[in-house]
């Protein structure tokens, strides 16, 4: 064995020591303050007795109870101790381990020598002081260089490493843990005493669409920061943000609800949990982990939201009365008089089925009909004063009814940007312009159509709508709130479906001779919606192109749906709106993507085009990508015969006998043997005109204008473009017998081969356009598509003109398919835009007809789709009544549904009522039948589907040809004018009867 003795020469050694068996082994020397010795040989005997002391070590059933000096403390400080070199190999008993303590502190593992714990001579000790000592012995003091290392990096501002320590020492620890508690009982109170707390406030639908759990959250780390970090350490890191925060959120608040005045999120979850229609057992037990109020505080609690739930119809109206009166008031040459957002309202009928638990002759199963109502705060807002000088029906233009020339102008532009985003999104070469293709068409009101609606829910009127007497009780209700500036009636616009619309008028009609304009039933006008228009539009596309019989005829609209798996699609539009709007959409985008492939000669979707400018600029790309789109839009574009509009517009004009015929050319109505010539704007009303009539005295050779307007308008009757754009254009052969736009421009044809007969399409090379029924049944389906896609197109921008031309264009579909219900409605829509109506009312049934539930662009939908997600919402509430259909009970479902009840949701949920609303675009924008396109081009390109192949017909569709002319367009001029008369007839007698 080896003593260490002093060698100031190594800062480092390393030490052989001989362990139980005799065996050397390394250890690495350690203190940075014993490097001054080495070792020296000593008797075998230390191994048996205490180095210090001598005392024999006893041996127990533990072995002995003994430490060895070199894991305990360094060579330097058992000198400094002891005065006495120690031995690798020695031990020391207990009692001098307990001195050699005392006068040293912990550092490392190992026992450093400490000059504070070792006084010139110890003062005696008192009793207490003495049981102090005995309980250091014990492992307290043991420990205490854990303490005396805290101290001093709290010395050098370390905290973190201080605090670190402590926890380590376990008397500390405690101490720590109580001091924690103390403060956060301190923060406790602070959260409960601050009376603006959010999660104080009383539940309304201002608080809970303003909550949010981060500023909740952010509220309480001001208040508490101890306490939350305390919560928001227990999650892990990869958990969701939002998560967190909610249920973050959720804890603070269980903890805090033993203050009842603490409150907020129990009474939402409570009132959530009505809704729901969750057993008293779920509200007793939720109720008892403090995470919602009871089942008689929910319903006092729904029963308080009751009261106010029109509160802000109510500020609605009192600030278009106190508009209206200020409007009045102001001279017109003063200032522009003031503006108000105004609103409107809309209902529908809501059918309920109620089944009796037990049947008898005074209980049956019942059919409950009765009419749910809401208000919708206008976004586009107008003055409120009077707009007298009114057109009279009949004198309004028919053009502002039926489709012109500058209509299908705008429906052509808007189909050919619909083509392009279908072509950008589903062709790879094409994905470098998905940032540059139009995505939202601007209009003159977009910034405000982005913004999220403010929708109120009125409630039900239990009054049976599909009677007479039903609807005017309904309509007397909603009359509460109309605003009657000074006690006149300043009317506003109720909107609703077809049939809604039509009740309407007739209960108007049923009471044109009441004495004052509210009996009269004057303070709403009707306006007709998109949704159900949009439904029955898709119904006649089915009817029109999908038949069973057709499943083995491939590329019809039957056969893509086994072939694409749609299974739950169904002829009856009612039972699947969705899925039949998903049918069309894709079989549409999947057609257009075809007919690409087959015009660029490209082998599949993944090929460049061979004249697609690769290496230019994305304007350049974005142009010839247009270009293309207008091929496509030209290939099916299918409008009515302009020459029909004409007559039935002609008609629509004057009174005439049956046998009397309307010549619908030229400003003089009058058939003349003379040469005709063609005014060459697209736009031009009247086309063709006789020679005398132009003043002219022989057809001209250029391009001929009947007015300067005409002129000046840039847009002209040849080529695909339909602009003027100038430079070399090339005749189809077939001369003024082609049939589709005679002339064209080179640069709008790029990439085609011009030969010396050359034609532009198949149908003028073959002379004839229906002998094919393959072609003519692809051209209707890609034109009814694209229709629709337009129609949507224009509802979702909230693009008001649009949708009046889109009810335009629909005008010749409502009578050639025999819709007369909706003829009528939109023949007194479209008048009264035309001029019939104020200008104020005009205005709102161009601009505030749809609501954004979400907000954002390309968002909008129609107020009746608005209004049947209330139904939906209404209907599941009033399930859980267990047939219970009190009035009381009918009331707070209808109340609860909507707005109020989606914003709960978005409370405890990421939904709200925004979920109800789609992607704007197209479903090919998101990419979910993005593979279903691709397939459908790889597998049908050969089947020639756009090719001209004579003979050819699917099954079921043997004689197909798509007419768009109009039906015996002179009959229809004459049903315009007698609904005009009809108008001003219903109008006379109300007007005499308020005299």
């Amino acid at each position: 064995m080896f003593l260490f003795q002093n060698k100031s020469q190594t800062k480092y050694e390393t030490l052989l020591s001989q362990n139980h068996n005799g065996i050397l082994h390394r250890n690495e020397w350690y203190g940075k303050y014993d490097t001054t010795f080495t070792f020296t040989h000593i008797d075998a005997v230390t191994m048996e007795s205490c180095h210090n002391c001598g005392n024999l070590f006893i041996k127990s059933t533990k072995g002995y109870s003994r430490k060895r000096i070199s894991t305990i403390t360094s060579p330097l400080t058992y000198k400094q101790v002891f005065a006495a070199s120690p031995s690798v190999s020695c031990f020391l008993c207990y009692s001098c381990i307990q001195q050699l303590n005392s006068k040293t502190v912990q550092w490392k593992g190992k026992r450093k020598w400490s000059a504070r714990h070792s006084p010139s001579k110890s003062p005696p000790q008192s009793p207490v002081r003495k049981s102090l000592r005995i309980q250091s012995s014990s492992g307290l003091m043991g420990s205490s260089g854990q303490v005396g290392d805290a101290v001093r990096m709290l010395a050098r501002k370390q905290y973190l490493k201080a605090f670190r320590l402590l926890l380590q020492h376990p008397a500390t620890k405690q101490q720590m843990i109580t001091a924690c508690k103390e403060a956060i009982l301190t923060e406790r109170k602070n959260l409960n005493g601050d009376k603006s707390s959010p999660l104080r406030k009383p539940v309304t639908l201002d608080n809970v669409t303003a909550f949010s759990w981060q500023e909740t959250l952010t509220w309480a780390e001001g208040h508490a920061p101890l306490l939350m970090a305390v919560l928001k350490a227990m999650f892990p890191k990869s958990e969701d943000k939002e998560t967190v925060e909610r249920r973050t959120g959720l804890i603070l608040s269980v903890a805090l609800y033993s203050n009842k005045r603490v409150r907020f999120p129990q009474a939402c979850m409570g009132v959530q949990l009505w809704k729901q229609g969750c057993p008293q057992k779920v509200f007793a037990t939720l109720n008892s982990l403090g995470v919602s109020q009871s089942v008689q505080a929910a319903r006092s609690q729904v029963d308080r939201l009751r009261l106010g739930h029109d509160s802000e119809v109510k500020v609605w109206k009192q600030e278009a009365e106190k508009t209206a009166v200020g409007a009045r008031r102001r001279l017109s040459f003063e200032e522009a008089p003031p503006r108000a957002k105004g609103y409107s309202l809309t209902w529908d009928n809501v059918q309920i089925d109620a089944h009796a638990k037990h049947h008898s002759t005074e209980h049956q199963n019942t059919f409950l009909m009765w009419a749910l109502c809401f208000a919708h705060q206008n976004k586009v807002p107008f003055p409120l004063a009077d707009t007298p000088g009114t057109l009279r029906a009949v004198e309004v233009d028919p053009h502002s009814i039926l489709p012109a020339p500058e209509v299908f102008t705008s429906v052509r532009s808007r189909m050919v940007t619909v083509v392009s985003r279908i072509l950008v999104d589903n062709i790879p070469p094409f994905e470098c312009l998905k940032g540059k293709v139009n995505r939202h068409i601007p209009h003159q009101h977009s910034r405000e159509m982005k913004e999220k609606s403010n929708v109120v829910n009125l409630g039900v009127v239990e009054a049976n709508p599909s009677s007479t007497e039903g609807v005017i009780q309904v309509m007397e209700t909603l009359h509460n709130h109309v605003p009657a500036p000074q006690g006149k009636l300043l009317p506003i616009l109720c909107c609703g479906d077809g049939l809604s619309i039509e009740r309407m008028v007739h209960s108007k009609r049923a009471r044109s001779n009441g004495e004052t304009p509210r009996t009269r039933l004057e303070g709403l006008v009707e306006g007709p919606q998109e949704f159900h228009r949009e439904i029955l539009l898709l119904q006649d596309t089915m009817d029109e192109l999908f038949d069973h019989k057709s499943e083995a005829c491939r590329g019809t609209l039957s056969q893509l749906k086994a072939y694409f798996s749609h299974r739950s699609l169904k002829k009856n539009v009612q039972d699947n709106v969705q899925h039949v709007w998903d049918m069309i959409e894709f079989a549409t985008c999947a057609y257009i993507c075809l007919l690409a492939v087959d015009i660029c000669n490209m082998g599949n979707l993944q090929d460049t085009p061979a004249d697609f400018p690769t290496s230019s600029t994305n304007a350049t790309k974005l142009k010839w990508v247009t270009n293309l789109s207008q091929k496509i839009v030209d290939f099916c574009w299918q409008p009515p015969e302009a020459e029909d509009i004409m007559l039935a517009a002609t008609a629509s004009q004057a009174d005439r006998d049956d046998t009397e015929e309307i010549f619908p050319y030229c400003s003089c109505m009058e058939d003349k043997d003379e040469t005709m010539v063609k005014c060459c704007s697209a736009v031009c009303k009247q086309s063709w005109y006789h020679l005398s009539c132009a003043e002219l005295q022989a057809a001209p050779h250029d391009d001929w204008y009947c007015s300067q307007s005409c002129a000046d308008d840039g847009t002209y009757i040849y080529c695909m473009c339909h602009q003027r754009k100038g430079g070399e254009m090339v005749q189809c052969h077939l001369g003024d017998k082609c049939l589709h736009d005679e002339w064209y421009h080179s640069d709008c044809l790029c990439g085609t081969d011009f030969e010396d007969q050359w034609y532009c399409s198949d149908d003028c090379l073959q002379g004839a356009m229906s002998e094919d029924k393959v072609q003519c049944y692809s051209k209707a389906l890609m034109w009814e598509g694209l229709c629709h896609l337009v129609r949507r197109d224009c509802v979702r921008e909230g693009d008001g003109p649009a949708m009046i031309q889109t009810w335009q264009m629909d005008m010749v579909s409502f009578w050639n398919k025999r819709h007369y219900k909706y003829f009528i409605i939109g023949h007194q829509m479209l008048t009264g835009i035309g001029g019939f109506l104020p200008e104020r009312l005009r205005h709102d049934l161009t601009w505030n007809r749809v609501a954004n539930l979400k907000g954002g662009p390309g968002s909008n939908i129609g107020l009746d789709l608005v209004n049947e997600f209330l139904n939906n919402d209404f209907k599941d509430m009033l399930k859980h009544s267990r047939g219970q259909y009190t009035d009381t009970q009918v009331q707070r479902c209808a109340e609860m549904s909507g707005p109020f009840g989606r914003e709960l949701d978005r409370v405890f949920t990421a939904a709200g009522l925004g979920s109800y609303i789609t992607h704007a675009s197209t479903f090919s924008h998101d990419g979910r039948y993005q593979a279903d396109i691709d397939r459908f081009v790889s597998d049908f390109k050969g089947d020639g589907l756009f090719a001209y192949l004579p003979g050819r017909q699917h099954t079921g569709f043997e004689d197909y040809t798509y007419n768009s002319r109009i039906r015996q367009p002179e009959k229809m001029g004459g049903k315009l004018r007698q609904l005009a008369k009809e108008m001003d007839l219903w109008a006379d007698i109300a007007k005499s009867s308020g005299q």
